[in-house]
């Protein structure tokens, strides 16, 4: 009997040794490049604040993450803020809901204030106002429109419970109309017409979802994202801009409204007649807040900003049609509605109260505005009591 191994058996053993070779190559290399990947999370979150994240969300568009701390940086250093967000997904430290009352302040960037700290914001001047039995929710979120409004709130609400909040302020400002008109084009309905989601593009499809994970939980991603490939998913929108008139299919300060600038207020206010009967479902108080933009205040408002989009130096809004259309349709929904444009104005220095490039609130503006509401809710109550 010969001793010799066949040849064919040679060959197939050494083919399975050079296989296992391979994989285990392939194998070492995977679980180099996840090590890696992981010690990089874990030095960017030891030695990294990353910008503020919009995270895209499949019901109402976008939202903000659950964690801390991120940065809001502005390119004209004008601020550099270090922001938190709480397990609600909103700005500010976790929220007292053991307190007697209970408010919800709800708008866009003007609310969400990400150019102050907590403390500076317009919900944390009210909160300290209005005594130690309140919280005051910051529910805003940069690009929110009343639907998207009303789509958190639901979510909101349910988050919150059993706590119900008394009042919900709803901040109204000109690009709203813009926004509105964007988010109700990508909508999606039900049998019945109803609105029940705007979800961004990017989320579509498994591919989709797997990157809205990544850039949710991965700083390196995120890093990816902003560099390389940009944007959030949201849907692409045609040519609008809400301070000039020139070419725009909305215009929030026309003397006399187009057809089909009509149309975009019936669908705002479609938004908010939703909201109110959430409310009012519930027993809360609905109060819209018009937020005006820094050229409706004054010359001197906003000027590098005005300069940057092409404006006239001293340029400034001089008619209130769209606070005069907010508060006529407001008051057919039956929603009380304050304006912040006359007592703003009559401010000692109106250019403190908009950053002169970015155009949001200052400190100033914040805590002027917390100022103005709460003197109109007084006014009102007195009014109530004194027919």
């Amino acid at each position: 009997m010969s001793d010799e191994i066949p040849s064919g058996y040679v060959d197939e053993r050494e083919t399975r040794d050079r296989s296992r070779g391979w994989i285990g190559k392939l194998l070492l290399a995977l679980g180099s490049i996840l090590f890696a990947f992981m010690m990089g999370e874990l030095i960017l979150h030891l030695v990294y604040t990353p910008q503020v994240p919009t995270i895209p969300q499949a019901v109402y568009h976008h939202t903000r993450p659950t964690d801390s701390p991120y940065r809001w940086t502005s390119v004209h250093d004008e601020f550099d803020m270090t922001v938190s967000f709480n397990s609600l997904a909103l700005r500010g430290s976790e929220p007292d809901l053991s307190k007697e009352n209970l408010w919800l302040f709800m708008g866009d960037s003007l609310i969400e204030a990400l150019q102050v700290s907590e403390e500076q914001t317009v919900t944390r001047f009210l909160e300290t106002n209005l005594g130690e039995d309140h919280t005051v929710l910051n529910a805003g979120v940069g690009g929110y429109s009343p639907l998207l409004m009303y789509l958190r709130l639901k979510e909101l609400l349910e988050q919150l419970a059993p706590k119900t909040p008394q009042k919900i302020l709803l901040g109204i400002f000109p690009n709203d109309l813009e926004e509105e008109y964007v988010y109700r084009s990508a909508a999606y309905r039900d049998a019945e017409g109803h609105i029940f989601a705007v979800t961004p593009g990017v989320m579509r499809g498994p591919i989709g979802r797997l990157r809205t994970s990544l850039f949710q939980y991965s700083m390196i991603f995120q890093i990816i994202q902003r560099t390389f490939i940009g944007g959030e998913g949201r849907v692409a929108q045609p040519k609008i801009n809400p301070y000039l008139p020139s070419e725009n299919v909305i215009f929030p300060f026309r003397n006399q409204w187009t057809d089909a600038e009509r149309e975009i207020w019936s669908r705002v206010f479609r938004s908010i007649g939703d909201i109110e009967r959430l409310c009012h479902s519930k027993g809360i108080e609905l109060i819209l807040v018009i937020i005006p933009p820094g050229h409706q205040i004054g010359p001197d408002v906003w000027k590098t900003g005005k300069q940057a989009m092409n404006f006239p130096e001293d340029f400034q809004v001089q008619n209130t049609t769209f606070q005069n259309e907010i508060l006529t349709r407001a008051r057919r929904i039956g929603v009380r509605a304050i304006d912040l444009l006359p007592d703003l104005k009559e401010h000692p220095s109106p250019e403190d109260l908009y950053f002169d490039f970015d155009g949001h609130w200052t400190a100033e503006g914040n805590r002027f505005a917390a100022e103005i509401i709460l003197k109109k809710l007084n006014e009102d109550e007195e009014d109530e009591e004194n027919p």
